[in-house]
């Protein structure tokens, strides 16, 4: 979030999600450094302009139906 609007710190189109299934979406965060994999593939991999304190925050499409399990979050 950046002066309370959403933002994407990096844009992945038409990334392959199988639907009807679990999928596993993994984020670490280290210092600046940003990586997502989703099933096991890195799909993101960003230097943000500052350290990343630890705020956490999950965002789907308003016409989606999307369910979150298993949810951790991890100090390294």
């Amino acid at each position: 979030m950046e002066q309370g609007r959403r933002s994407s710190v990096q844009w992945v189109g038409k990334l392959p999600v199988p639907g009807n299934q679990w999928n596993a979406l993994r984020v670490v965060v280290t210092g600046k450094k940003i990586e997502g994999s989703l099933n096991g593939t890195k799909y993101v991999d960003y230097t943000w302009k500052e350290n990343i304190d630890g705020r956490i925050g999950l965002w789907s499409k308003a016409d989606s139906y999307i369910f979150f399990g298993d949810v951790s979050v991890k100090p390294k």
